[in-house]
């Protein structure tokens, strides 16, 4: 027995209910049963004809693509596999056509043939995912010798993923995306394989405790540190995880108070271009990666949910760019700035679940009744809106929020995993980002700009700011108004402490709805100190503008 394989089942034992309260699961069960078939067909020719036939237009077109070779550890190609099969499935189940079943078989056969052996990359939980939604949702269609393959190799990799979150660069970093992919990932494994596996419990209670603990630390104002693209990337499988473990009984994760208020967060980064603006390792676009290029079904979840018409008032605008968006607004996420290029065919990612998730009995609204304004305190940032027209501006200030208020407390008390979830955060503590007109005449540098000089931000004795959760900026003021909105900030423990600075204060007026007075003042006290700074002011405009 490897070293692998024997953690697991040392964990399971510590955690799993008696066998005989969990029953075989029903296939499919994880989103929908046999018995709410008949409802979903009568929806697919009727109050959702729209949804269903776009789904079945792309199963259609693509019956004979064949799978990627090469999958290996890509993490693209494993969520080009997983939305497939999910595509796939979905329509096999409402129309009971065989030519669907063939067709996610032939994806499923590639999956089978990839090693298990993650490398310690994240993409692990969205290919046991996958697996399980082709085991879910092809169950009744499988041959049963295939069935028997595709459960072994489900079983491998989940216990890969389990081995991952104890193990690997991204275990237990919380406000970090490639944490939540994996975790919900094999959240929704465990979940499918119940009563046919003995540790599957043990995954399901694994993957709601340690979401759990992640929501802990992102406060309760639906703010996402690595922007509103990023966002879209860690939300998607972690909403599936929540529907399916909320229909097999567990934990209802959409109480939570920061899933509850996370559409809006989204909402005030919104551009009325259809754009967004965005902070950390985020893209105008508001998307990000594979899984992530699209974002319309996750507000449509989150609008039917709490029953927001304003979510689902920007959750059809994102599906408009979301199918038609101009190339801007449609390239993948690269890794390098020479890796610019379009996303072929991302549409998929979002068909089966705007089936699925859009109420079309929701009217939507608006956003022009909301205040203007938003403040996030744990991480220490604001956005100001001059209104929701055209032409109305929006300004945001940024914190330096790094791992947040809550997540420094929690770094600084012994959770040294947590560090990882700087890695899409940025040395930004007083910067500002300015759209208007289109254009950004204050700009965020966009993925990979870490450093605090591709920000506007301030250089004191040629010194930047220091990237570590101990060294944050910190909002100590905030007024919102229709007219006006103020807002200061302590920068002074964002920078290196041989500096020595006893106070920096930088405050940020915005007279709606087009002037900004920006005030910076430094201070030293002690007559051993250095009193003679060198100040660098640095405004960054968009070059291409």
């Amino acid at each position: 027995m490897n070293g692998k394989m024997l953690i697991l089942l040392v964990s399971a034992v510590l955690t799993l209910r008696p066998a005989a309260q969990s029953a075989a699961a029903e296939h499919p069960g994880l989103y929908f049963s046999r018995g709410d078939l008949p409802g979903l067909r009568s929806l697919a020719a009727g109050a959702k004809a729209l949804q269903f036939s776009r789904l079945r237009h792309w199963c259609d077109a693509n019956l004979e693509e064949d799978p990627p070779s090469g999958i290996g550890t890509s993490e693209r190609w494993h969520e080009t596999c997983f939305s497939t099969i999910t595509n796939y499935g979905v329509a096999y189940q409402v129309t009971g056509e065989r030519k669907y079943l063939e067709a996610g078989l032939r994806w499923l056969g590639a999956l089978l043939a990839v090693p298990t052996d993650s490398q310690g990359n994240y993409h692990i939980g969205v290919f046991a995912a996958a697996l399980a939604h082709g085991y879910d949702l092809f169950h009744q269609g499988l041959d049963p010798s295939f069935r028997r393959r595709l459960k072994a190799k489900l079983i491998e990799v989940l216990e890969e993923a389990r081995f991952g979150a104890l193990h690997h660069w991204w275990a237990g970093v919380y406000t970090h995306h490639d944490f939540w992919i994996p975790v919900a990932g094999m959240g929704i494994a465990g979940l499918c394989l119940a009563g046919e596996y003995p540790a599957a419990d043990s995954v399901v209670q694994f993957s709601t405790a340690e979401l759990r603990a992640a929501f802990r630390l992102l406060g309760e104002r639906g703010y996402w540190p690595e922007g509103a693209a990023d966002w879209v990337y860690g939300m998607a499988p972690a909403c599936m995880f929540f529907d399916a473990l909320a229909r097999a009984g567990g934990p209802d994760f959409y109480r939570e108070p920061w899933l509850q208020a996370t559409a809006r967060f989204r909402l005030y980064h919104w551009l009325p271009d259809d754009s967004y603006m965005y902070i950390g390792d985020s893209y105008r676009s508001g998307r990000y990666g594979t899984l992530g290029s699209v974002s319309a079904h996750l507000l449509m979840r989150l609008a039917a949910r709490y029953r927001d018409s304003h979510a689902q008032w920007l959750a059809l605008r994102d599906a408009a760019v979301d199918s038609a968006g101009p190339p801007g607004l449609a390239l993948e996420a690269p890794y390098s700035y020479g890796a610019w290029r379009l996303l072929p065919d991302r549409e998929l990612h979002g068909l089966a679940w705007q089936f699925l998730w859009h109420d079309p009995s929701l009217e939507p609204a608006p956003p022009d009744t909301l205040p203007e304004d938003a403040l996030y305190p744990n991480w220490d940032t604001a956005v100001f809106r001059s209104g929701w027209g055209r032409s109305d501006p929006v300004l945001a200030f940024a914190g330096g929020h790094q791992l947040g208020r809550l997540g420094a407390e929690a770094w600084q008390a012994g959770s040294g995993r947590l560090s990882g979830g700087l890695a899409h955060t940025h040395q930004n503590a007083g910067s500002l980002y300015l759209w208007a007109d289109g254009q950004f005449p204050l700009a965020p540098p966009a993925y990979g700009g870490r450093d605090g000089r591709f920000h506007s931000t301030v250089m004191v004795d040629g010194h930047g700011q220091v990237f570590d959760p101990g060294h944050r900026g910190k909002i100590v003021a905030c007024q919102p108004g229709d007219s006006w909105a103020m807002a200061a900030m302590d920068l002074a423990g964002a920078y290196p402490d041989e500096l020595k600075l006893d106070d920096y204060r930088r405050t940020l007026v915005f007279l709606k709805p087009r002037t900004i007075f920006l005030a910076d003042r430094l201070t030293t006290a002690d007559g051993d100190k250095k009193y003679i700074r060198r100040y660098e002011w640095l405004l960054q405009a968009d070059a291409a503008q």
